[in-house]
């Protein structure tokens, strides 16, 4: 077969399996055969042959002579060749040049072997005559067999050069655009990848470190959502927590601002011990715990008396004054266990700063609540039983303020429903708290 002409023309009907003349376009091209190769098919192991050749000239069938394989016919060659004229026009405008350099961009392009792709973009390169370099660049086009035959049609050299070299432009940038959406979704593939895997590594640090898997942000914001606060309380700490966020670790600020947060969710707004009003288990319990005091323990149980049946005991102050041993602050104790509330206690000897009642503002070095809001934190709920112990050693008048000021707004049931802490900057309730105060003779 080498050295060969053979025609090809389209099938009217890519579905028919028997070839016949009537299927056949009636334009073709004639090839001469310069090279066949055998090959065995991928899914079976039937051999094939594949032949190559080069494009000479158009051809239109005039008639049949035979109608089973091989099919012969009579045809009539068109004239196509390209005068020197019109090819002297395409090269100095350019057209010869852009033609081979968009062939060989989209050749480059095509899923083939590369001692296909060698030998294709070799010819392109190679080839001089304008009439076979444009043929043969059409039957590498990936295209549908419409739209090829639509080229075949074309009469006017020029016209389907220009008709080829619109369809590579097109065909290359569609490339380049599918590349780039490919790169794009390897890229952002990539970065998911990298951000699973930094997420999981976070995960662990933060698990070592907070125990929870969550970083510090997400375990505050869980923190104080789940704090139940105030509404004005909640919007507070959303905006510090936002501030928060917008600091860095290594920020002076940065653990001021935490700590802060902390505390503010740390606060019982909504946690209060469930009382127990039974005179009689009070009794007991101050009985069981001290031996005679009984004028002492009969003066609690009227207190206790009194509050049961008013069910407020909101300015209620019980003072206890006695030399030091003999059982004030035990007392105490008792009475915040026969109510089921919780205990704590507050050293006032030689408070001399305002700021220890009050807390320190934010603005200075090394800020603390006052001490009230530091027993709350602990005992975790807003009604305890807070003993004031030795509240007659109180400072008065000194140049970091007036102490017993202070107090009087703690234990005043007028201011201490929304007594303000200078630390924490927001209002919080003592008025479920029970205060007893405690003084040496």
């Amino acid at each position: 077969m080498i050295g060969s002409f053979i025609g090809i023309c389209f099938q009217k009907n890519q579905n028919q399996k028997n070839t016949t003349p009537s299927n056949l376009t009636e334009i073709g091209i004639a090839v001469k055969v310069n090279h066949e190769v055998v090959e065995t098919g991928n899914l079976s192991e039937r051999q094939f042959k594949m032949m190559g050749g080069v494009t000479l000239r158009r051809f239109k069938v005039k008639k049949f002579f035979s109608v089973s394989h091989p099919l012969t016919a009579e045809v009539e060659l068109f004239q196509d060749d390209i005068s020197p004229e019109v090819e002297a026009t395409l090269s100095q405008t350019g057209v010869i040049k852009n033609l081979k350099e968009l062939a060989t961009k989209y050749v480059e392009l095509l899923p083939e072997s590369e001692m296909r792709l060698r030998r294709k973009t070799e010819y392109i390169r190679a080839e001089t005559s304008v009439t076979k370099l444009h043929y043969t660049i059409a039957s590498y086009l990936r295209i549908s067999d419409e739209e090829k035959y639509k080229l075949l049609e074309m009469d006017d050299a020029k016209e389907r050069i220009n008709k080829i070299i619109q369809i590579l432009e097109e065909e290359v940038k569609m490339h380049e655009v599918k590349g780039d959406i490919k790169k794009k979704v390897s890229e952002n593939i990539q970065k998911d990848v990298r951000k699973e895997t930094l997420k999981r590594h976070l995960a662990e640090i933060n698990k070592e470190l907070y125990g929870s898997d969550k970083d510090e942000m997400a375990v505050l914001q869980e923190k104080i959502t789940n704090a139940k606060l105030p509404d004005d309380i909640l919007e507070t700490a959303m905006r510090e927590l936002s501030r928060l966020r917008q600091m860095g670790p290594r920020d002076p600020d940065y653990n001021v601002q935490k700590k802060y947060l902390e505390t503010l969710v740390e606060l019982p707004w909504s946690v209060s011990s469930e009382e127990i009003n039974d005179i009689n288990r009070a009794e007991e319990v101050l009985h069981r715990d001290h031996a005679g005091l009984d004028k002492i323990k009969k003066r609690i149980l009227e207190f206790l008396a009194v509050k049961i049946l008013k069910k407020n005991s909101k300015g209620s102050i019980l003072c206890f004054q006695g030399p030091p041993g003999v059982g004030k602050t035990s007392l105490g104790k008792s009475i915040a266990e026969s109510l089921g509330r919780k205990f704590e206690r507050v050293a006032l000897g030689g408070v001399r700063d305002e700021a220890e009642i009050r807390g320190h503002r934010r603005t200075y070095v090394g800020a603390m609540p006052g001490v009230f809001v530091e027993a709350l934190v602990r005992c975790k709920t807003n009604n305890p039983v807070i003993l004031l112990d030795e509240i007659d050693k109180v400072g008065n008048h000194s140049h970091h303020g007036d102490p017993s000021s202070a107090l009087l707004e703690v234990l005043d049931p007028n201011q201490n429903n929304t007594f303000k802490d200078h630390y924490l900057g927001v209002p919080f309730d003592l008025s479920n708290v029970l205060f007893i105060a405690t003084a040496n003779t």
